[in-house]
């Protein structure tokens, strides 16, 4: 919401349009990432998110605020996060800001501090001293502003790479690396030989904003487009990912003559390999994230299997030889905007207009980087447009930038969403009996334990929550839910032993002899476990 004097607020809710985009194909203890809240940010004017990073226990958001001038935007949050941020900065937001145009496209973090990936024209320039718009690093401490620079930052680093033509440049992605006792800053985006076209580059900068060297990666003929869209270490190697086509008009440009793109360099900026993927109809790559020791690219394709744009997933080795591809979509179109791996999952986060609620929404598909199975995806948006830019995930969350034009206090917000992974835990019903008869005609409670282990605490669970087979767990006297410590399994860690009331199970809830025990810690992680039953006497 905002006060009445224009103020910058952030809104928690955890209510939204909230839909299947398409049948979960999950096991029991493979449960999809559950809606948890909706974090809205946002002033007089517009504002959206376009990058995340988690770091040292804080979420990093950047974005672009339209509400001081046009306006890079950075904002650190609390993980998990609450309503408002712990700083925030619109840069450069200047004295006559309004007709300077700076715009954060995505964000790095190291222990060193924030860097931005932007276009900026207050910085900018072209070749005969006038505002335009270039590429730009720019750092902030992990703290905040104030920095010693400009609007508050570390230091910027803006760059022309083509002075003949002087066009417009913007970096679309920034990431920090260590590469011995120093650390080093790649930044990839594109640049203009000529008004009529777009070449992806390459670029690394040294600590403290020095250029050491920069490459061209795409055709800078006048009707070739390329851009170099995200980055990724791993290994000691620098991977690209981006895409190329034909533009201009003679001679036509061929739409199915669009190329997704991964390029490998070493930290000389020495090329090692380029790879290419065209199904026959078009593609291009937008997000790029390395997982164990494989490479994945989110984009799309331009007429998938569906008839329409869809989305596209590709796993690489560090040979540059393609794994698997990936497709999904609807009647409408869809592509891929954001791309992470956590644990033995990859999240992709995207725009659709075939699933949801209304226009455009947003979508989380999960999937299986064995194969690329889609094993869930989940919708989220309102009556307006609602869009995702990009995704990152830790053990137990998913985080989800864009923006909303649904929600929020009207206009575009930048929103943050977050969803849950429903962790798989050890239960035992009745403990110390086999088997574990039930009689669902009585009027007793059922003891239920929910163990810990090496990364699961069962001292953290809130006993509100606990739930068997639609059930919860007994109250008595004064509002004590009946639970207590106790070490079932003798394994020297205190397990949660709950009593849940008999009268109140679903028999519906109850899948082939088994049934299944939810809850969440204190902190807000779900879980799930399940364990054999036994009714008695039989239905």
């Amino acid at each position: 919401m905002r006060d009445t004097n224009g103020s910058i607020k952030g809104v928690l809710l955890g209510l939204a349009v909230l839909t299947a985009c398409a049948l979960l194909t999950q096991t029991p203890a493979q449960a999809a990432p559950t809606f948890h809240s909706a974090i809205y940010f946002g002033g007089p004017g517009d504002e959206s998110g376009t990058g995340i990073a988690i770091a040292g226990e804080k979420i990093y958001v950047s974005g672009t605020g339209w509400s001081y001038g046009l306006d890079g935007l950075l904002a650190r949050y609390s993980l998990p996060p609450t309503t408002s941020p712990e700083w925030y900065v619109f840069w450069a937001n200047q004295p006559g800001g309004g007709l300077s145009h700076d715009q954060f496209y995505s964000l790095g973090v190291s222990g060193e501090g924030v860097y931005a990936a932007a276009n900026s024209d207050t910085v900018g320039s072209d070749w005969v001293g006038g505002h335009e718009g270039k590429a730009t690093v720019v750092k902030f401490p992990l703290d905040g502003p104030p920095g010693g620079g400009l609007g508050g930052c570390t230091w910027y680093a803006t760059q022309v790479f083509f002075g003949g033509y002087c066009g417009w440049e913007g970096y679309k992605a920034v990431l920090p690396v260590q590469e011995g006792a120093s650390e080093v800053v790649y930044a990839s985006g594109f640049g203009q030989t000529s008004w009529w076209n777009n070449v992806a580059l390459l670029a690394k900068y040294d600590s403290a904003g020095t250029l050491l060297w920069w490459r061209v990666l795409g055709d800078p003929a006048w009707n070739r487009n390329s851009r170099a869209a995200d980055l990724a270490w791993l290994d000691g190697y620098l991977y690209v990912a981006g895409g190329r086509s034909q533009t201009g008009q003679t001679p036509e440009p061929d739409p199915n003559q669009s190329y997704a793109d991964l390029w490998k360099y070493d930290s000389a900026g020495d090329r090692i390999w380029v790879r290419s993927f065209n199904p026959g109809t078009g593609a291009g790559g937008r997000a790029l994230a390395a997982g164990g020791d494989c490479l994945y690219v989110a984009g799309y394709t331009r007429i998938g299997p569906s008839g329409n744009q869809d989305v596209l997933l590709l796993k690489y080795d560090q040979d540059g030889d393609l794994l698997w591809s990936q497709d999904w979509g609807g009647a409408g179109s869809e592509w891929a905007e954001g791309v992470a791996v956590a644990g033995d999952r990859v999240y992709v986060v995207g725009c659709t207009s075939s699933f949801g609620a209304d226009g455009w929404d947003t979508f989380l598909l999960e999937a299986d980087p064995a194969d690329g199975t889609i094993l869930s995806a989940t919708c989220w948006g309102g009556a307006a447009d609602d869009m995702a830019y990009d995704v990152a995930a830790t053990a137990s969350d998913v985080y989800v930038v864009g923006h909303t034009a649904s929600f929020g206090a009207g206009g575009n917000d930048l929103m943050l969403l977050r969803y849950t992974l429903v962790i798989p835990v050890e239960v035992d019903i009745k403990p110390g009996s086999y088997p574990n008869a039930i009689n669902l005609g009585s009027q007793g409670v059922i003891p239920v334990a929910i163990l810990s282990s090496d990364t699961f605490d069962a001292t953290q669970v809130n006993p509100t929550t606990v739930s068997l087979a639609g059930a919860g767990v007994a109250v008595r006297g004064k509002g004590k839910y009946l639970a207590h410590k106790e070490d079932v399994n003798g394994d020297g860690r205190l397990d949660l032993v709950a009593q849940v009331e008999t009268e109140n199970l679903a028999p519906a809830a109850f899948q082939d002899g088994s049934a299944c025990v939810t809850g969440e810690t204190y902190g807000g992680q779900q879980f799930e476990g399940w364990d054999e039953i036994t009714i008695v006497p039989p239905e």
